[in-house]
């Protein structure tokens, strides 16, 4: 949470310019959050790469992804999916940027998931599998998150924590869109009876 200060390496004389999180144990993850240092001069070209454990293998889940180059600075964090990816490791590898120096430089980085420890995920993944929601924008700044759904009216609405907490619940006349406004920035899950579960981002 500091973006006056930043970590960089230069892909042109490093064999590989990478910094680990560990994140002490297995987790489910959602996204990444990243703040690129000089964001409203350059884009930054990296991957994303995980591993489950101290022996495993990395698998590199985004290839060559591009950062932002229009209405951002150092102070964006800029989201990119972890599609509910299952790892105790994230490993950001840099590949360079758009200006003539190459230099990777990230100043702030949020892996976000479920904060508890995964020793199964069968019933987790189960529950996304059933996913029938859109939901929009990502992520929410203005309070206000929209539902795209072929049903004219919701059903009940519950939104959970990551920790499992049930901060909302709404019982009837359900429009598709829903004041978040109260919560806190974070991650988010969000059950519609009859529709299915999905996830959202705040950002405040």
């Amino acid at each position: 949470n500091n973006t006056s200060t930043y970590w960089t390496g230069n892909p042109d004389t490093d064999p590989e310019v990478s910094i680990t999180f560990d994140l002490g144990c297995r987790h489910i993850l959602t996204e990444i959050g990243i703040n690129f240092w000089k964001a409203d001069e350059r884009t930054t070209t990296f991957s994303i790469a995980v591993a489950k454990d101290t022996l495993g293998a990395f698998t590199t889940i985004m290839e060559e992804i591009t950062s932002a180059d229009d209405g951002v600075t150092v102070n964006t964090e800029q989201f990119f999916s972890l599609d509910n990816t299952v790892a105790r490791y994230v490993k950001f590898i840099g590949i360079g940027n758009s200006s003539s120096s190459n230099w990777t430089s990230i100043a702030n980085v949020n892996i976000y998931g479920n904060t508890n420890c995964e020793l199964t995920t069968s019933v987790f993944d189960n529950l996304l599998v059933e996913q029938k929601l859109t939901l929009f924008p990502v992520p929410v700044t203005n309070g206000m998150l929209y539902i795209s759904s072929d049903a004219k009216q919701l059903g009940m609405v519950e939104i959970f924590d990551v920790r499992g907490k049930r901060v909302l619940t709404i019982r009837e006349n359900v429009a598709k869109q829903i004041d978040v406004s109260s919560l806190y920035s974070g991650i988010y899950f969000i059950h519609v009876e009859g529709e299915g579960v999905g996830k959202f981002v705040i950002k405040k």
